[in-house]
This record gives structure tokens, sequence and C-alpha cells, in this order.
């Protein structure tokens, strides 16, 4: 992320001490699990994984770039799946993004879809509706820039 300019949400303290709170009890629930790549005893790559009903959510993960050509991330992929696999689970999820790593593990596009009714009036209503339209639109302008040129 360095390398674009942009700030990982990962750099920041207090998001650092929610997820070590939050992986704890979600892993005390057997709601998620992380695994690790060590190499001479130290940790090289993780990734964490979410887990709910019948799918596994490929949360985060990361690796040293200078192993890269080692394809860790494969690796950490192939044994979320492994594990999923063996314990039941039906649906291994990459969530957002269209990075090409998820294709070619066979990741397919999902549509979200969303439900949301506005009040009658004109401000509590139509203002708020073309405000919601038109940040989509702006989000969606934003992301197919970064998937261009970022």
């Amino acid at each position: 992320m360095q390398a674009t300019g942009r700030v990982s949400s990962l750099e920041d303290a207090g998001f650092q001490a929610f997820l070590g709170v939050a992986i704890d009890d979600l892993a005390a629930l057997d709601m998620a699990w992380m695994d690790v790549i060590e190499k001479d005893g130290q940790i090289v790559a993780t990734s964490l994984n979410l887990v709910h009903g019948t799918t596994i959510y490929y949360y985060l993960g990361g690796f040293s770039s200078d192993l890269s050509r080692f394809g860790p991330g494969n690796v950490l992929f192939a044994r979320a799946m492994r594990r999923g696999i063996e314990n039941n689970y039906r649906d291994f999820d990459f969530l957002r993004g269209a990075e090409s790593y998820k294709y070619r593990w066979g990741a397919r596009d999902v549509i979200d879809q969303c439900l949301v009714l506005y009040p009658p009036g004109l401000v509590r209503g139509t203002v708020a509706r073309s405000l919601d339209v038109a940040r989509a639109k702006i989000g969606r302008i934003r992301r197919r820039f970064r998937q261009k040129f970022l």
C-alpha cells in the first residue's frame, strides 16, 4: 500500500487494539481463525478468516514481500479451504474487490442488494434519497478508478 501512497486502516492503533480483542473473542466462539507461515521462527505470512454458518470469509492477509515469488497467499488460501472442507464448510468468500487472484481461485461475482425505504416528504425523503444515490455513484466511480489506475 505504501507504494501507492495509500494508508492501511491496520496502521491505526485504535483499530489494531479493536482487532486484537475482536479476534480473541471471535476465536473463542469458533467464529475466526488465523493461519500463519513461519520461516526461521519468524511469522512471514498470516491470514485471518471469519466463519459463520457454512461460509468462511477471508478477511485479511499479508506476507513478507521478499517471499512473494513463493506464493504464500496461495498457501494460506489452500490451508483455509482445506480446513473448511474438513469442517464441512460449503463456501469460501473472498469478500469485496475484483482482484485477479480471487478469480484464479474460482471466485464468482455476487451482487449485493439492499432495499432502502425513505420517509415521505421533500427533505427527509427526496433529498436524503438523492444524496444517497449521488454517494453511491461517486463510490462506484472511485472503485473503477482504483481498479484501473492503482
